[in-house]
């Protein structure tokens, strides 16, 4: 439909949409004059029935005059037996009241005399007998009278009726009626008076009668009207029967009619109106716009033709909203050709980019089958990096379809049914993670839908994490120095036999003097030594023996199936055979030796971490025996996992105390300190440091015993210094645990503070065994602690890995020789001379020596001789609770 068309349409629309609105409110005036109509002939209705009850005031005016005089007249008739009416000529005054008929009726209501008026017709008489019949059946007792209208068959009657009582002897003497018939003379001339058209009426059609609810003149008017005029009914008024006759008034409906006439007219000249403008306006919009928008649309279509984006449209010279148009669509075209340059800009940029990406690319548009399905896919574009990767031309790749690239790299056909079952949904994208090439190479792909039936890959070259990723599962699950099974996989190996219902037996394996070893020769040829063994035992491997390695110098070796005890202790005998090899360095040969400790499932336990925490306590007995030996889990030495659950919550339960064991200095024959141990208070028995110490030290709450052993050392020093001892001395053990705390310089400062004690008295003592493994940050933490003014002393000296390499690197100021070397001096005099050398040494690096363990009088003497400064042992006191101490300071300060 053309543009002039539907604007033409669109006036003719308004128009008639107008004409009607005009219309509805029209009649809506219509009805607003109507009810002015209704309210007129109300008012008419109203005068009517005022000029009739005038007539009947008159009528009962006079009336009520012949009530009085009547009975006096009958009286005087029956006295003196005359027409006293006839000589008093009083029916001259019947003849001239006005009062249609006067009838005089005896107390039983017959008629006695009737009187009418001259110019008054006649009533018929059974009119009369009727309403003499209604009268009697309306007055109920002798002194009752009526007023009002009578109705029979034929007439409406005003009737009055009074009681006639003689006044002086109060006698009934009948009724007097006064008649007058409402007729349609009477009602005529009531119109007559107000000039309108008004009769009596018995009929009424009820279906087309209207009532008027609301009628100030309290009386009920039912309204019929149609086109032209408009009647309106009123009852009369009967009092003794359903209203049979109605005052009809009748009037015509002016002011409606008028209007309407006016309103058609008006109505009449608006559509003409309307009509001529809807054309005048048509052939306006015709001239000045469509031709324009016309014009505009041609000159579109020619630059759409040309395809010439520099080409604009001609602007004429009217300043409208057409005119803005007309700007708006050059202002248009010139952003299309500025946005076609940048197009061709950004396509020599993507071919450049394409070139340059390392990652491959290419395009491809899909191809449908007969339902609509995508079958294959053709590449129309890619870069030089994807023919690269795939070890192909870019020129054997565009054109040919996806299934072809797939053959070409070796790609398997369910990633390319992947990728074309994923196109189609164009709001994500889809990666194939892991996809094997030609080659041993591997590419992630990644599916990009770009519109409807085209989609884009990008193909990354993983080949190195890969492998990279493979290396990872293989170090999850291996130990990358030895490649045996590692923790993880050991755990999982194990957890697999138990879930299989499979015997087996655990041989837990730690290499004897390792860390000697490695300080020795180096981690380097440590590790050769780890490899080594490693090896020999891997030669015992198959489908029922497993190797692993927990970690350090530990192994594990599992062995599936039920065996005798004899095997089982023959298996571990071979397998320390294999561990004891000569080790050669640097011209020295180290032997090899090895403590297995052996547990065995399902017989000793089910839980596989209860399993290998027997084999390592059985190992832990085999080096208590001197080590390279084979020891298989008892009863016995579950005692050890019993402390270690009671440990867990000892220094809650407040069983951990300290002893307290005197230090005395040899020279000045007197204690002069005290070293704190502690003591296990376990069901009433005291469990000694041996017993606990070495399984907290396993599980860690070695910690805790740490620093309640230096809180109680400090407030035994206190107390000491308090009393006048500001020179005793307090030693107190710490353990490696301890002081590898990230807190441990601020919680030892705390216990100083809190105590307020001079810390140059406290002596914490470090075994040199506990401090080889991190030997850096060990010295860096003592120097922290030497920096408060506590003083370092090396505890267990002389035996295991006792070097004086290690006395130059830490920050010593006391060394204490081990009671094993002490103990049997007497009679050991190289003995003496070991201690004499070690004294002299340590006090040539300006070192104070304690030597532990002294336990005769030939001890003191032959330590004071070798220059001994202190002795600590059961000859001056074996460790002892506080008051028991106090006792023997007293003795040894008497003596």
């Amino acid at each position: 439909m053309k543009l002039s068309v539907k604007i033409a349409s669109i006036f003719v629309a308004m128009t008639v949409i107008t004409i009607i609105l005009h219309l509805m409110s029209s009649n809506v005036m219509v009805d607003y004059l109507y009810q002015g109509e209704v309210t007129r002939i109300t008012g008419i209705t109203s005068d009517i029935m005022s000029r009739l009850q005038g007539e009947k005031d008159k009528l009962i005016s006079r009336a009520k005059g012949y009530k009085e005089l009547i009975p006096h007249i009958i009286r005087i008739d029956e006295e003196h037996d005359v027409d006293f009416m006839q000589e008093l000529s009083i029916y001259k005054w019947f003849e001239n009241d006005g009062i249609q008929s006067k009838i005089i009726l005896s107390p039983e209501f017959r008629v006695y005399k009737t009187y009418y008026d001259k110019e008054g017709k006649a009533i018929e008489k059974t009119e009369v007998d009727t309403l003499i019949k209604e009268a009697k059946r309306l007055i109920h007792n002798t002194d009752q009278s009526f007023e009002g209208v009578i109705s029979t068959n034929n007439h409406p009657y005003i009737v009055a009726i009074y009681p006639l009582i003689d006044g002086g002897e109060k006698e009934h003497k009948g009724y007097f009626m006064a008649v007058e018939t409402i007729d349609q003379e009477m009602i005529e001339n009531i119109g007559d008076n107000l000039k309108r058209r008004v009769d009596l009426t018995n009929r009424l059609d009820s279906s087309r009668a209207h009532n008027l609810e609301e009628s100030y003149i309290g009386l009920p008017i039912q309204l019929v009207y149609d086109k032209s005029i408009i009647e309106s009914y009123t009852p009369v008024g009967t009092a003794n029967a359903e209203e049979k006759f109605y005052i009809r008034l009748i009037e015509p409906l002016v002011a409606k009619q008028s209007m309407k006439r006016n309103i058609e007219a008006l109505t009449g000249i608006s559509m003409i109106g309307c009509i001529i403008t809807s054309c005048i306006l048509g052939i306006w919009v015709e001239k000045l716009v469509v031709k324009r928008i016309v014009k505009i649309n041609k000159q579109i279509n020619t630059i759409h033709s040309s395809q010439d984006l520099s080409k604009r449209i001609e602007k004429d010279e009217v300043n409208d909203e057409i005119g803005l148009l007309q700007e708006d669509i050059n202002r248009m075209f010139a952003s299309l050709e500025q946005a076609n340059e940048q197009i061709l800009l950004n396509e020599k940029k993507y071919s450049s980019v394409l070139s340059t990406m390392t990652n491959g690319f290419a395009c491809y548009r899909v191809k449908k089958d007969e339902l609509g399905q995508y079958k294959d896919a053709i590449c129309e574009e890619c870069n030089d990096a994807l023919g690269d990767l795939l070890g192909v031309s870019k020129e054997k790749l565009i054109n040919h379809t996806i299934h072809e690239l797939s053959h070409l790299a070796g790609i398997d056909d369910r990633h390319i049914q992947e990728i074309l079952g994923q196109v189609w949904r164009t709001d994500r994208t889809y990666t194939l993670s892991q996809v094997a090439l030609k080659g041993d190479k591997w590419v992630s792909i990644t599916l990009y839908s770009i519109q409807q039936g085209y989609f884009a890959i990008i193909m990354n070259d993983i080949t190195i994490l890969k492998h990279y990723s493979e290396e990872m599962k293989y170090l999850a699950k291996y130990d990358s120095l030895t490649n045996l099974k590692n923790r993880h996989s050991l755990y999982e190996h194990l957890d697999y036999l138990k879930k299989m219902n499979v015997s087996f037996v655990i041989y837990f394996i730690d290499l004897d003097n390792f860390k000697t070893l490695n300080d020795t020769v180096g981690h380097i040829e440590g590790d050769k030594v780890l490899c080594a063994t490693a090896k020999e035992l891997m030669e015992l491997a198959n489908d029922d023996i497993t190797v692993g390695r927990l970690g350090g110098d530990e192994f594990i070796v599992i062995r599936e199936g039920e065996f005798a005890p004899n095997e089982i202790a023959q298996f571990g005998q071979d397998l320390l055979n294999r561990v004891n090899k000569k080790f050669e360095y640097a011209s020295y040969n180290f032997a090899i030796k090895a403590s297995i400790g052996i547990s065995i499932y399902p017989y000793q336990t089910t839980d596989i971490n209860t399993l290998l925490k027997y084999g390592d306590i059985a190992m832990y007995k085999s080096k208590k025996k001197g080590g390279n030996s084979i020891q298989v889990f008892t009863d016995q030495m579950s005692e050890e996992l019993e402390v270690e659950a009671s440990l867990k919550d000892v220094i809650a339960r407040g069983e951990i105390v300290p002893y307290y064991q005197p230090i005395f200095d040899i020279h000045k024959n007197k204690i002069v300190g005290a070293e704190v141990l502690s003591r296990w208070i376990r069901n009433g028995e005291v469990l000694l440091p041996e017993v606990f110490i070495p399984v907290a030290k396993r599980i860690g709450c070695i910690v805790e015993i740490d620093y309640l052993m230096l809180d109680k050392a400090c407030e035994f020093g206190q107390k000491w210094h308090m009393n006048g001892y500001t020179d005793f001395e307090i030693y107190v053990n710490m353990s490696y645990r301890s002081l590898k705390r990230p807190n441990c310089v601020e919680v030892i400062k705390g216990i100083l503070n809190k105590y307020h004690i001079n810390p140059e008295f406290i002596r914490l003592e470090i075994t040199e065994d506990e401090v080889l493994d991190y030997p850096e940050y060990i010295v860096k933490v003592l120097n922290e602690i030497k920096a408060l003014g506590i003083k370092i002393s090396l505890d267990d000296f002389g035996i295991g890995y006792a070097s004086f390499n290690h006395i130059k690197v830490l920050p010593l100021d006391i060394l204490k020789i081990d009671q094993i070397l002490v103990s049997r001096i007497e009679k050991d005099e190289r003995n003496v001379a070991i201690i004499g050398t070690l004294i002299g040494l340590a006090h040539i690096l300006g070192l104070e020596v304690i030597c532990e363990g002294v336990e005769v009088s030939q001890h003191i003497d032959i330590l004071k001789e070798i220059k001994c400064d202190k002795i600590q042992g059961y000859y001056i006191s074996q460790p002892v609770e506080e008051m028991l101490f106090y006792k023997c300071f007293e003795h040894y300060s008497i003596n």
